[in-house]
């Protein structure tokens, strides 16, 4: 009975162990300033002029996702805060796995998590740009904050090219 038991624990712990590797940050919270997107709570922009920068993921995020979502708010709170501020600007997080936010894939093209700055007139998505080097600017703190920086300030003056 005791070798059944030391090698039930010994089962345990290994399988623990690969869940932990397998699955981390899983269940991880996004930053708190950012609102995050459960259900089909999002409402279109207010009437007239908006811009929103989108932190788009999915149900299982890795450490490198929570970066990019920890970085783009930080960025965008320091540099857009009057922004921010007035309403002309806003920041959301929304988990696009969830059926209700399945259109986003669509509206955005998006194949995987990203960061999109889209600007609203009215309701509607007038023009947008998809931060798709975010994945590889995500650990180089200024050149990361730099392009989030310049495709914001572009989308927010109307430019779409970039």
């Amino acid at each position: 009975m005791k070798k059944f038991f030391t090698a039930f624990l010994i089962c345990f712990v290994i399988v623990a162990i690969a869940w932990v590797v397998v699955n981390p940050q899983q269940a991880a919270d996004p930053p708190e300033s950012m609102e995050s997107i459960e259900s089909a709570t999002f409402q279109k922009p207010d009437p007239g002029p908006q811009t929103v920068v989108f932190y788009f993921h999915g149900e299982k995020r890795c450490r490198t996702c929570l970066q990019i979502e920890s970085s783009t708010n930080a960025a965008i709170e320091e540099s857009f805060s009057l922004e921010l501020d007035s309403g002309d600007l806003e920041l959301r997080s929304v988990n696009f796995d969830l059926k209700a936010n399945q259109h986003y894939r669509d509206d955005f093209e998006l194949t995987f998590g990203t960061v999109v700055v889209a600007n609203y007139l009215d309701g509607e998505v007038l023009n947008y740009r998809n931060l798709e080097k975010v994945w590889d600017l995500v650990w180089d703190d200024a050149a990361f904050r730099e392009y989030i920086e310049e495709n914001t300030f572009a989308v927010l003056e109307g430019t779409t090219e970039g």
